[in-house]
């Protein structure tokens, strides 16, 4: 499984696919892990839960305390896009441009991997 390791007030924090932040991301909002869309908001709410639900005892901020980090460290949130671009195999121009469509197609890759993941999850049986 794919992850990334960031670095965040000296603290090594995993990024990774979890059934545990989608769980949060539902808990948070009241809404179902699956309408994650690509406002500012959602990828930021998102982004919380990940990192909650992947580094339990680690990541104990409170979610202001997390804009506040990020205010103070935008390469942080580069760092997550890069990673959920990397998922979806999202193609970016040489000049940076998203070409039209592409962030529709990239949220529906996110969203076909979530399930799979799950089933994965699900049929896990320790050795």
């Amino acid at each position: 499984m794919n992850q990334l390791t960031i670095k965040i007030e000296g603290k090594d924090l995993v990024i990774k696919q979890s059934f545990r932040a989608l769980m949060e991301f539902e808990r948070m909002t009241g809404r179902n892990a699956y309408e994650v869309n690509t406002s500012i908001n959602d990828s930021v709410t998102f982004f919380y839960c990940i990192l909650k639900g992947c580094n339990k005892g680690l990541f104990n901020y409170t979610f202001d305390d997390f804009l506040d980090i990020l205010d103070q460290n935008p390469q942080i949130l580069a760092q997550y896009n890069a990673y959920m671009i990397g998922l979806t195999g999202i193609n970016i121009s040489k000049s940076g441009e998203i070409p039209e469509g592409e962030l529709e197609r990239a949220a529906k890759t996110l969203a076909d991997l979530t399930p799979a993941y799950i089933e994965e999850r699900n049929n896990y049986k320790p050795e």
